[in-house]
């Protein structure tokens, strides 16, 4: 579980699409806020669904398998 500053998120998601691209992760973002999303996959793929470019958020890595 990381949680981090939220304009290091496209930053933190990069470094994970290089280092652990085969493990999924889960994002959330903007907890408890009307704006609240989830979003989940690889690294890349949520990287690439990121509509905003900063967010309060919580990051789950999983295991790989």
């Amino acid at each position: 579980v990381l949680m981090d500053t939220p304009y290091r998120l496209r930053k933190i998601l990069a470094g994970l699409a290089i280092s652990h691209p085969e493990n999924l992760i889960l994002l959330g973002l903007n907890l408890s806020q009307a704006e609240e999303v989830f979003l989940e996959g690889t690294a890349k793929k949520v990287l690439s669904q990121l509509k905003v470019d900063k967010a309060e958020f919580v990051l789950i890595l999983l295991p790989s398998k």
